[in-house]
């Protein structure tokens, strides 16, 4: 009897129950009101949202900090509770997406509306919330033995922040060249959206990389010049890449070496497959990404935060998990 109301009574189990009372009422909101009616705009709208939603947290924080329901969503357990249900949810999701799952419900005509719009958002807001109580119950008081735990958990709200809000700043084009071809600059996106990239490309060469390389290729993070010899046995293009009409670049773009030129950074994607090693068509992918700067951050505060924490772990007196506090 005691195990059985020790566990009724923990954090892990409540959270649990209102992460799935928020799952619920998220696809009966979907049914309500339609899963398109929750979007994150692109910038400046997504970062305005940001620090509202970031001063928002602060201000209930510190004027409510003694509610027991703020005092329940800062406690740690809530959120491992959140994180792990986000990670399950978003596993959720992708079997779903790739039809290993299938879930036939007589009041659900989609199965988007238990993976998107209202239930996303609500799964996500918790997942967040969570994490900003939780960051500010450590920074005050502030204390050396936290240190590892704030930067953890402040390297996770990064990248899932740059996740989310940088989503709709993301631009991924596609560039279609011809060996001996004109220079393009004109990206065409999944959608079939057409934009002018700031930078023109020609294809010199395109090769199932069989043979050794000599060129000059330059840093476009300093202006320094250098000779790259390369040797793959994969595709590769041999660009020729012209910045502002003046200046000729010559690169060498590989399949898993990806150049960054003004913010884009350029991949080699694929090539005509029914040619085969005798095709002359490169297709090169062209993404940019404003928030990636802030994923890479998280993912050194992350790095930072473990070896804190191990730093200042201190071993503690082991006792059974479920006697009574008397007993402990």
């Amino acid at each position: 009897m005691i195990i059985v109301n020790q566990f009724f009574s923990n954090n892990y189990l409540r959270g649990s129950l209102f992460f799935i009372f928020l799952f619920i009422s998220g696809v009966f909101f979907n049914v309500l009101f339609g899963i398109d009616s929750i979007n994150i705009p692109a910038f400046p709208g997504n970062l305005y949202i940001l620090i509202l939603l970031t001063l928002l947290h602060i201000i209930i924080f510190f004027y409510f900090k003694k509610k027991k329901f703020i005092e329940w969503l800062s406690k740690s357990s809530l959120f491992i509770t959140s994180f792990s249900g986000y990670l399950i949810y978003e596993l959720f999701k992708i079997l779903i997406k790739q039809n290993i799952l299938t879930i036939k419900l007589q009041f659900i005509d989609s199965p988007n509306l238990l993976t998107s719009g209202w239930a996303y958002l609500l799964i996500r807001l918790f997942l967040i919330t969570c994490l900003y109580f939780s960051i500010l119950n450590y920074i005050y008081p502030l204390k050396g033995k936290y240190f590892g735990l704030i930067f953890f958990r402040l390297g996770i709200w990064l990248v899932l922040i740059a996740l989310w809000f940088g989503l709709p700043d993301k631009q991924i084009f596609y560039i279609n060249l011809l060996e001996n071809g004109e220079k393009s600059n004109y990206g065409v996106s999944s959608s079939d959206k057409i934009i002018e990239m700031p930078f023109y490309l020609q294809l010199i060469d395109f090769k199932f990389n069989n043979n050794n390389y000599s060129i000059l290729s330059k840093n476009y993070w300093k202006n320094i010049y250098f000779t790259k010899i390369r040797k793959k046995n994969d595709i590769s293009s041999l660009l020729v890449i012209t910045n502002d009409s003046i200046r000729n670049d010559t690169v060498l773009l590989t399949l898993f070496e990806p150049i960054n030129l003004k913010g884009w950074y350029l991949y080699q994607k694929g090539y005509d497959e029914s040619k085969g090693s005798s095709s002359t068509l490169s297709i090169i992918k062209a993404e940019k990404d404003p928030w990636k700067q802030m994923s890479v951050s998280g993912y050194i505060s992350i790095i930072l935060g473990s070896l804190l924490f191990f730093i200042f772990l201190k071993p503690k007196a082991k006792h059974p998990a479920f006697l009574p506090e008397h007993y402990k």
